[in-house]
């Protein structure tokens, strides 16, 4: 690992001197008058909020480098202020995150640090402060090194917080599904849906049933289909379908671990020349024009 990609665009001037103004006495957050705060209200008073934001900064396992490094009171005294206008705590994971990585930057930026708290070297505080810095401390469900989460079976995520338990939400399926060309049987098309919750995990796949069409209408065959989904991003995927002709119906749904599947979209291969079918329906009706 090489130091200077750490510390390439940081300059340690402004480290310098938050430590000086600390040691001062200064507090860098900007004033804010009065009239300009809402009062406090339901379950958080100021002293409430100060102690619950101390804590989750004292609870870090960084904070004895953290607290040698930087300034912490400005990253408290903004916790309580979005303590004090949200009128709750959801937001003070943010403020430890903060506290994370404004330590990163000072302790990469500034040398001095690693012989101050008695360090054999720059390098190995860094080592150690990485192994720290994860987001979200990878969620219990992970280890952290070089400021990367490596997840635990079953989770996946920078902050490892996502389960492959979690069942995708399936919003559309692209405009091309429903596009009108004759496909042949011995072909698959590759078809984008999207929505919701889909994740990169060896376990995501396509799940599809095969509709069969009688008298212009599609209904279930029971036949099932399971096959490997290629992801692309937390909001689409894509997946291949079987064609035949004239025409194929299928229900496509997806699951992250290759059991807990979505709600299904119904998609169309249709042969054009001779049908027209309106998959919101799941009707085909016979193109009687073409043959006029």
């Amino acid at each position: 690992m090489e130091l200077n990609q750490y510390t390439s665009d940081i300059k340690s001037e402004g480290q310098v001197n938050r430590r000086a103004r600390r040691q001062a006495g200064v507090n860098d957050t900007a004033d804010i008058t009065e009239n300009q705060l809402p009062s406090w209200s339901g379950g958080f008073t100021e002293e409430s909020a100060r102690q619950l934001c101390e804590s989750s900064l004292n609870a870090s396992k960084l904070w004895d480098i953290c607290d040698f490094a930087i300034d912490t009171l400005p990253i408290v005294e903004q916790c309580i202020t979005a303590i004090l206008f949200s009128d709750t705590d959801i937001y003070v994971y943010e403020s430890v995150e903060l506290f994370k990585l404004e330590c990163k930057l000072a302790v990469q930026s500034d040398p001095s640090i690693a012989s101050d708290l008695g360090y054999s070297s720059h390098f190995s505080l860094v080592n150690y402060l990485l192994s720290l810095t994860c987001p979200m401390d990878c969620s219990n469900q992970g280890t952290c090194s070089n400021d990367v989460c490596t997840c635990t079976s079953g989770f996946y995520g920078s902050d490892c917080s996502k389960s492959i338990t979690i069942i995708p939400i399936l919003t559309t399926i692209s405009e091309e599904v429903y596009s009108v060309q004759s496909i042949n049987s011995s072909f698959s098309r590759d078809v984008t849906l999207y929505g919701e919750n889909f994740m990169n995990t060896g376990s995501l796949s396509c799940h599809l049933e095969r509709l069969e069409l009688i008298d212009n209408t599609f209904y279930s065959t029971n036949i099932t289909l399971i096959s490997a989904a290629t992801f692309l991003t937390a909001g689409s995927v894509v997946c291949s379908v079987p064609a035949s002709t004239p025409f194929t119906g299928y229900t496509i749904s997806v699951s992250n671990n290759g059991v807990d599947a979505s709600s299904s979209l119904v998609y169309i291969v249709q042969d054009t020349i001779c049908f027209e079918c309106d998959p919101s329906r799941n009707i085909c009706l016979l193109n009687v024009r073409r043959y006029i």
